[in-house]
């Protein structure tokens, strides 16, 4: 566990943005849908409770006395969900996908733009190449064609 925080720490150091994406939010995130399944376990249990006709403090639960949830987490996740335990995390604000950036969108397009070029030109060259290897044996062909429309057309 030591060595598998040093790591973290250093990942954080050299990518945060990085860290605050696949470590900090999502130990929000699972933090929250954790303490929100406890929550409804014991809420569950306090209705059963109340519609059984039992009107003892044992209807009263909070989270760490009677509920049980199993969540099978990655290790490195572990200290960031009880550091967010019970806290009030915004998962819908965590899901959304943040609108690209301008220079992102130029990137994209630069990208898009210069391989649709180069398919062009490549295109270009190998008919260029195929017809120039053929253009030998069809140019006195081509060349009567025009001469003769050149004729007709000046009758």
């Amino acid at each position: 566990g030591d060595v598998l925080q040093k790591l973290i720490e250093e990942i954080t150091g050299e990518y945060p943005n990085l860290s605050r994406i696949f470590v900090d939010e999502r130990d929000q995130f699972l933090s929250r849908r954790i303490f929100d399944a406890a929550a409804e376990s014991v809420c569950r249990h306090a209705a059963t409770n109340t519609a059984s006709g039992s009107d003892d403090s044992e209807d009263c639960v909070t989270i760490e006395e009677k509920t049980k949830v199993v969540a099978v987490v990655g290790i490195g996740h572990i200290a960031g969900i009880k550091k967010y335990w019970g806290t009030v995390v915004d998962c819908d604000a965590l899901c959304k996908i943040p609108e690209p950036s301008i220079q992102s969108k130029i990137l994209g397009k630069t990208i898009k733009y210069s391989v649709f070029s180069l398919l062009i030109y490549g295109a270009y060259r190998v008919l260029y190449f195929s017809f120039s290897g053929i253009y030998p044996y069809f140019a006195p062909h081509i060349s009567n064609i025009f001469n003769a429309t050149r004729s007709y057309l000046k009758l």
